[in-house]
């Protein structure tokens, strides 16, 4: 019912800079400037605001992945928990409260800036009983100015970890009473197969807001969703994703969205599809009818099929520019051709080459056997973990 470390225990700072296949001083100096470390900008979310993201450098991103991959990736995740956990993702979280009569949704606010250093450092030291100094470094790692920063890849590790010593208690007094508790990192949902009253209802939410309170953090009271079977008005949603019929499914408003915009892709393929504009929309487009196809709905064949007639194309600029970049790649000697950047360049010349050959197939299979000739020697992963 808790999170349950299954990893080896790292004694010391040395035995962390060889688990992460770093040298001692490497992780000391990554640690000590490491908000420096990072690009922040802006996205838009649903609501029409907007959310801080900080991104990592490469260099300290491939810290983080190590850290993923030798430590976090090595806890065993209670099944209320999902987000950043294989085959545990939104969707599957919203399966998990299907026909709920009631629906209990609560978000927290800013969590991720709200689990401060000396959270992620208890984490380390109480949850996977590092020393002091492991403890230390690795907070520093997975922090910027002093908490945790919505973009790093060890975030949602942490997010998810940020209620270890806490969270059980409640799920298993709710599971007790024949509730569903779950939460994909700040977004909680509590269910019940049957009709639930308003004041055990509003009891929920004081209880789920008193753990959050204990370890620091707040609820976004308007985002505090009740919805109920017994009032056909009631929109049953978990995770974005609607409930009311069982199985989750996507609201007819947000089908009617990405059927406009799969008819934008017919009519726009017909002007330009090689502009930037147009590959984004067509990229964008394509994702929203996979999650079509993963929630079953009808329609989401008939989507693929149109998209597959209207690709991306590149204009002459961009052939030009994929040549240059096959060519530029063509000559690392082979020594260059183990580090994390040269990989990534090389699959992104692979991919650019693939759109290359939706309109000069010659010319395709020519740039990918010069790219075959100047494959990578080392694997991305083993260039990331070490």
């Amino acid at each position: 019912m808790r999170p349950v470390f299954k990893g080896k225990p790292i004694a010391s700072v040395d035995a962390l800079a060889r688990a992460l296949d770093l040298s001692s001083q490497q992780l000391r100096t990554i640690a000590g400037s490491v908000s420096g470390h990072y690009r922040d900008f802006e996205i838009e979310k649903r609501d029409g605001g907007f959310r801080s993201v900080s991104g990592p450098t490469e260099e300290l991103k491939i810290v983080q992945r190590r850290i993923n991959r030798q430590i976090l990736t090595r806890v065993d995740f209670p099944s209320y928990l999902y987000g950043s956990i294989p085959e545990r993702d939104y969707v599957q979280n919203a399966k998990s409260h299907a026909r709920a009569h009631v629906i209990v949704a609560v978000d927290v606010k800013n969590y991720f800036p709200s689990i401060k250093r000396t959270a992620v450092f208890s984490i380390f030291k109480n949850f996977f009983h590092f020393p002091d100094g492991v403890a230390s470094l690795l907070a520093d790692l997975c922090t910027k100015d002093g908490q945790v920063p919505q973009g790093a890849c060890t975030s949602s590790y942490i997010a998810n970890l940020a209620l270890h010593d806490i969270e059980h208690r409640l799920v298993s007094n709710l599971r007790n009473e024949g509730l569903t508790y779950s939460r994909l990192i700040d977004d909680i949902s509590i269910s019940s197969p049957r009709p639930l009253a308003q004041k055990r209802v509003e009891s929920l939410v004081i209880q789920v807001a008193e753990m959050l309170k204990s370890r620091g953090f707040t609820l976004k009271r308007p985002k505090t969703k009740i919805a109920s079977k017994s009032n056909a008005a009631d929109l049953m949603e978990v995770t974005g994703l609607w409930l009311n019929r069982g199985e989750p499914r996507v609201r007819r408003e947000e089908r009617d969205k990405i059927r406009k915009e799969v008819r934008q892709c017919i009519q726009e393929c017909r002007f330009d599809r090689t502009s930037s504009e147009y590959h984004e929309l067509h990229n964008r487009t394509s994702g929203r009818v996979a999650m079509l196809a993963q929630l079953s709905h009808p329609e989401a064949g008939r989507y693929r099929s149109a998209l597959k007639l209207t690709t991306p194309h590149y204009s002459p600029v961009e052939i030009k520019k994929t040549c240059k970049l096959v060519a530029s790649i063509c000559k690392v000697p082979v020594r260059g051709r183990d580090s994390a950047s040269y990989i990534h360049r090389f699959f992104q010349a692979r991919y650019r080459v693939n759109i290359v050959g939706r309109t000069d197939t010659g010319l395709a299979r020519e740039l990918h056997h010069r790219l075959s000739r100047h494959a990578p020697t080392m694997k991305k992963e083993e260039a990331i973990y070490g």
